[in-house]
């Protein structure tokens, strides 16, 4: 649970994090442990997380021994980290309690009707003043362990070809910026910045697009990462057309 425990070393009051799976492990939490105090002891903590604070720092390093006999759901609770292995499309949480918002590497996997309701509750529990950041990866994940495929190779595919070429295991979705944007403003949120990163126009170029791709902008097929930054739209309805 690296970043919950990175937003707690920040002071924050609570944490919630979800997973569809229980994907937590004892031994994992250990060894993310020992690189903090290892981190701590050799200055590179204080450098990579400028705004730790000291008091949470002392206090995570003195529960870190409960770490190797609790489970790890019990043992974050001790810091109000609160972790569920549940559907993010009913948090359980009250309306508009939640200041910040945050995944990473998660929205791509996750099929456009589910995402749009996870989408609807962020904006549920988000308060008047929350900030919501997502770091998206529309790579072709496949491109990682095969290097002969180009990272746009998962674009030249119809959605009943991809149906059957891409395992369950790493699910892509392969919707572009645009259509994150489209869904963020659809939900009551306002993109207020993004970090982007794109490919090589020659390796899109070489990249025979499905129809369902042919109509996006090149800017958009070539941004292979983003980090987007969203608020919510706290603006009042417009009035009704009489």
């Amino acid at each position: 649970p690296t970043i919950p425990l990175v937003f707690y070393l920040y002071g924050a009051a609570e944490i919630h994090t979800y997973d569809i799976a229980p994907l937590l492990h004892r031994d994992r939490l250990q060894t993310l442990l020992d690189l903090v105090l290892t981190f701590e002891k050799d200055g590179r903590l204080a450098k990579q997380l400028p705004g730790l604070r000291a008091d949470r720092l002392k206090q995570l390093l003195a529960l870190r021994p409960h770490a190797a006999t609790e489970p790890p759901e019990v043992w974050l609770k001790r810091l109000n980290i609160h972790a569920a292995a549940q559907d993010a499309r009913k948090t359980g949480l009250p309306a508009r309690d939640v200041d910040v918002i945050f995944s990473s590497g998660v929205l791509e996997y996750i099929p456009v009707p589910i995402l749009r309701e996870m989408l609807q509750e962020f904006r549920r529990i988000a308060t008047a003043n929350s900030v919501m950041t997502h770091r998206l990866n529309l790579v072709d994940q496949f491109a990682y362990f095969d290097r002969s495929l180009s990272p746009f190779n998962h674009l030249k595919y119809t959605e009943q070809q991809w149906g059957w070429r891409s395992s369950p295991l790493i699910w892509q979705n392969r919707i572009r910026i645009s259509d994150y944007r489209r869904l963020l403003n659809e939900t009551g949120f306002i993109v207020k910045s993004e970090e982007n990163t794109s490919g090589d126009l020659a390796d899109l170029q070489r990249v025979k697009l499905a129809p369902q791709f042919q109509s996006y902008a090149t800017e958009d097929l070539l941004l292979l990462h983003s980090v987007m930054t969203a608020v919510p739209d706290c603006k009042p309805p417009a009035p009704a057309q009489s």
